[in-house]
């Protein structure tokens, strides 16, 4: 199988054995994984017909509390198959990104936050013997939730925040205090939707939704919803995410505008654990 899917010799992927059925009930206090101290790991691993499953992991690191549900499935050496239903509790950003590299990819304006959140990703997505995702499989959604966050100076965000009319948008440290925040998007292929979400700071309220692609292009609407000045302005944030084209938009949300939940985790996480239940029914007679 090695050489007709012209695997590397260097290449070692986990192959998960057809011919066992066991289920381990963990308690550890303390182990080491992924370059991280984790503790209080519990949960249920079962490898079956094949398949290997996390069943709700709950572990603690420096960072935050976690709890992992998964799928690994190898049915061929350069055609391997993960997926997940990853929630990070209290976790503040900047370890989230440290974690998690890709999230930055989802969110890209995430690194300019400060603060804990909770972060819920559902994937799926195959593999090639090296583990590195084939992107044009790749299914997924996301949610990231938080209160109290700051946000540090960045020049996209005060070109916006210009063109707006946003002048006291910021506090005497170049820093800009958020109360809450709430975004979901999805993951399909290369490309990442961030479904509209609502931004309350200071005396402002700002209304954010768009796409991106894995190769930067972008294309993003801000709305004004409420400031100050009782005038409502839109922003559309086009081309590169390195160096985007911002000007001034139309405004097309109503005066009350309030932002639907979408739920794409929740749904993604369904379809998750469908796929884990088949593969423990699959040698059910």
């Amino acid at each position: 199988q090695r050489e007709e899917d012209n695997v590397p010799a260097e290449a070692n992927p986990f192959i998960v054995p057809r011919d066992v059925n066991v289920t381990l009930h963990t308690d550890i206090q303390r182990c080491l994984a992924w370059g991280n101290d984790l503790e209080k790991l519990k949960g249920t691993i079962t490898v079956n017909n094949g398949a290997a499953i996390l069943d709700q992991i709950g572990f603690t690191c420096k960072a935050a509390q976690m709890q992992l549900t998964g799928i690994y499935k190898s049915p061929r050496v350069n055609h391997l198959f993960v997926g997940l239903d990853f929630h990070l509790l209290d976790i503040t950003v900047e370890d989230l990104v440290d974690m998690i590299p890709a999230v930055d990819t989802l969110v890209p304006m995430l690194t300019a936050f400060k603060g804990k959140a909770n972060f819920h990703l559902a994937a799926e997505c195959n593999l090639d013997a090296f583990y590195q995702p084939k992107m044009s499989t790749l299914l997924g959604a996301m949610a990231i939730s938080g209160q109290n966050l700051v946000v540090m100076d960045d020049k996209s965000i005060s070109d916006i925040a210009k063109l707006l009319q946003m002048k006291d948008w910021h506090e005497k440290d170049n820093t800009l205090k958020i109360d809450s925040l709430s975004v979901e998007g999805t993951v399909f292929r290369k490309e990442i939707i961030v479904y509209p979400f609502l931004l309350n700071l200071h005396n402002y309220s700002l209304c954010i939704g768009g796409r991106h692609t894995l190769d930067n292009a972008c294309n993003y609407h801000v709305e004004l919803l409420k400031s100050p000045l009782l005038m409502r302005l839109a922003v559309d944030v086009k081309g590169s995410l390195d160096s985007p084209k911002i000007s001034l938009g139309s405004v097309k949300y109503g005066d009350l505008y309030k932002p639907e939940k979408q739920n794409a985790v929740q749904a993604r996480t369904l379809e998750l654990k469908k796929t884990i239940r088949q593969a423990l029914e699959a040698n059910v007679r």
